[in-house]
């Protein structure tokens, strides 16, 4: 099986949606200014790889050229305008890509209703089929396991932390290494759970938003 290759001459989409992090190549056409949002969750990473772009994050503004980056962290808001007559290309991730992925702003700075699925009109080949019960109560099923999950990483934490404690005070670092694993094994298996959550609820809230 051959490694999946994209090309930001071709591949204007949206290549990897996962809940760790969204990727995409994007062509913007000269003059154009995005509509300023923010991310509940999300930090976003923009790369340009062709043309000019001015930048603003949280009132803190930047030119870019290609080979530049520059990011957004949680709750900033940012918007991008094109420089000059030439089309720009980027490429885009924001991690992690957790529904709904923008908040939108009034004019007043009052928080808009949220709204979920903006990737599938952007990413050919994501699912459109409306949602059912049944995923409904998949995603249910689904934080239920989060929620045994880090009950287990925390019973798992409260056991051996006394050890590591006392491997750290004493520098035994066998010790402290063994009691490390076994919390990094856990903390693995919630991150697991919640990544497998966070899939059916971006499949649920996305196929469940009424179409206007």
């Amino acid at each position: 099986m051959e490694l999946a290759v994209f090309d930001c001459r071709r591949d204007l989409i949206n290549f990897l949606v996962t809940p760790q992090i969204r990727s995409r190549f994007m062509r913007i056409e000269p003059g154009t200014v995005t509509t300023s949002h923010t991310h509940d969750l999300g930090i976003e990473i923009f790369l340009v790889l062709e043309g000019e772009i001015a930048f603003d994050v949280a009132g803190r503004q930047a030119t870019l050229t290609a080979g530049q980056a520059c990011y957004a962290l949680v709750d900033e808001p940012h918007h991008l305008r094109v420089i000059g007559d030439r089309p720009a290309t980027i490429y885009l991730s924001v991690t992690p890509h957790v529904e709904p992925t923008h908040t939108m702003w009034s004019q007043e700075g009052g928080r808009l209703p949220p709204r979920y699925g903006g990737t599938r009109a952007v990413s050919p080949g994501l699912a459109t089929a409306r949602a059912d019960a049944a995923l409904a109560r998949s995603h249910v099923a689904g934080v239920e396991m989060v929620a045994a999950a880090a009950e287990a990483c925390a019973a798992e934490h409260r056991s051996v932390g006394p050890g590591l404690e006392s491997a750290l005070a004493t520098g035994d670092s066998l010790a402290a290494k063994a009691a490390l694993d076994a919390m990094a094994a856990q903390i693995t298996e919630l991150y697991r759970t919640l990544a497998a959550m966070t899939d059916t609820w971006n499949e649920l809230s996305a196929r469940a938003e009424p179409q206007m």
